[in-house]
C-alpha cells in the first residue's frame, strides 16, 4: 500500500563557534518542526560543524523552516547578516535535503540603532479577563511633547514585539513602524497618530480568534486598555479616530472587532489575516451580519508567495462578502494584492504604509 508520507533527512552544515556548547535547533510551519518555536527540535550531531534529522511529513505538504541555536536571537543569518528567508520545501518522496549556514544572527545581525521617536512601555500589565500578562507599547508621533495642546488618533496593534524593534521581533524583523509612521507623518501623508502595540502571549491563538478567549481578549482591549491610554495620553478616543490593525491571527482578530465593537472602532487594517481558522468561521460571521457597520474602512491584503497564494480565493472572497455587506471599494474598502508577499514580517513591514494611508490618509 502505498505510503501517504515522506521521510525527510535535513543535513546541516554550520560554522562552529568557539565555545559554543548549544545545539542547532530547527522549526518551521508544522508540528513536526515545532510551528515556529525556535527550541523545539535539536538536530543531532554528527561531527565538527555537521548536524542531522529525519523527519516524517505528509506528502504535499509545503514546508517552510530555518535554523537557530534555540532563539530568534540565534538564528541563522545570510553572508551580509541580514535575516535568511524562509527555507522552503514541497514534500513529495523520500529525501535527502542537505543546508548550509552561513552564520548565526547574535555574530551578524546588523539590528536597528534604536527606535525612531518616542516609546513609552507599560510592563506586565494583568487582566482579570486573561490568563498571561503582557507589555503595552506605546509610540508617540514627531512633537507629541512639544504640542501639549494636540490630540492624536490612535492605531491599536496586536504582536506588538513585532512592531518596531528586531531585538523582540519574530525572526528578528520589525516592522519598522517607527520609521514609516515618522515618514508619512513628515510627508504629510498620514495623521500623526499614536501607535499602541500589545505583545502577544502563549494564549495568542485563542486570544485573536472569535474563541471565548479571543471575546474576552477583545473585551480587555476595550474595557481595559483603550481606558488606560486616554488617560495617560492626549488621545481623540471617539470611533472615527480609533483603529484596530494586525497579520496573520492578529488580521483575523482586528476583522472581529470592527463588527463586535463598531462604537469603538471605525478603522482596521487586516493584513494576510488567518481566514480560514476554525474552517472558515469569519465568513460565517460576517454572512449573519445585516451589514457593515456604519461609516468604517477596512483595509485587506494578502500576497502571491507560499500560502498566500493558497489561500487567494479565501481574500478574494473575503473582499465580496464585504462589499455585499455594504462596503464601497476605494471608500469604505481598499483590498491589496502583492503578488511578491509571503507571509512574514518582512512583507507586512514592506507593504504597511497602505494601510496607514487608507485608514489615516490627511483629508480621510
Amino acid at each position: 500500500m502505498p505510503r501517504d508520507t515522506a521521510q525527510i533527512t535535513f543535513r546541516i552544515q554550520a560554522p562552529i563557534i568557539a565555545s559554543d556548547k548549544q545545539a542547532v535547533y530547527i522549526t518551521g510551519n508544522h508540528s513536526a518542526l515545532g510551528n515556529w518555536q525556535p527550541d523545539r527540535f535539536a538536530l543531532h550531531k554528527v561531527a565538527e560543524g555537521r548536524w542531522e534529522l529525519g523527519v516524517e511529513l505528509p506528502k504535499g505538504t509545503n514546508l517552510e523552516f530555518k535554523l537557530t541555536r534555540g532563539s530568534w536571537e540565534t538564528e541563522e543569518v545570510v553572508k551580509n547578516g541580514q535575516v535568511q528567508g524562509n527555507r522552503q520545501l514541497h514534500v513529495q518522496e523520500d529525501q535527502v535535503l542537505n543546508v548550509q549556514v552561513n552564520n548565526w544572527r547574535d555574530i551578524l545581525f546588523r539590528s536597528k540603532k534604536g527606535i525612531v521617536g518616542q516609546v513609552r512601555y507599560h510592563r506586565n500589565v494583568t487582566s482579570p479577563l486573561l490568563k498571561y500578562k503582557r507589555d503595552i507599547i506605546v509610540w508617540l508621533p514627531p512633537g507629541y511633547d512639544e504640542r501639549p495642546e494636540t490630540r492624536y488618533p490612535v492605531l491599536y496593534m496586536h504582536d506588538g514585539q513585532n512592531l518596531f524593534d528586531p531585538a523582540t521581533a519574530f525572526a528578528g524583523i520589525d516592522w519598522g513602524m517607527d520609521e514609516t509612521a515618522t515618514r508619512l507623518i513628515k510627508k504629510g501623508k498620514i495623521q500623526a497618530i499614536i501607535i499602541v502595540g500589545l505583545t502577544n502571549t502563549p494564549a495568542r491563538l485563542d486570544e485573536y480568534a472569535d474563541t471565548t478567549i479571543g471575546r474576552n481578549y477583545m473585551r480587555f482591549m476595550v474595557e481595559e486598555v483603550k481606558p488606560l491610554i486616554d488617560k495617560q495620553y492626549r488621545t481623540l478616543p471617539r470611533r472615527e479616530h480609533t483603529a484596530v490593525m494586525g497579520s496573520s491571527m492578529g488580521g483575523l482578530v482586528s476583522l472581529y472587532l470592527i463588527f463586535l465593537f463598531p462604537e469603538i472602532f471605525s478603522k482596521a487594517g487586516c493584513l494576510s489575516s488567518s481566514l480560514f481558522w476554525h474552517d472558515h468561521a469569519v465568513f460565517d460571521f460576517i454572512s449573519s451580519q445585516e451589514s457593515v457597520p456604519n461609516k468604517v474602512k477596512i483595509y485587506i491584503d494578502h500576497g502571491g508567495v507560499g500560502d498566500e497564494a493558497k489561500y487567494a480565493p479565501d481574500y478574494r472572497g473575503l473582499r465580496d462578502l464585504l462589499i455585499e455587506k455594504g462596503c464601497r471599494p476605494g471608500i469604505d474598502l481598499a483590498y491589496c494584492f502583492d503578488k511578491r508577499g509571503d507571509h512574514s514580517e518582512r512583507s507586512w513591514a514592506r507593504r504597511v504604509k497602505r494601510p496607514l494611508r487608507f485608514l489615516f490618509g490627511v483629508g480621510s
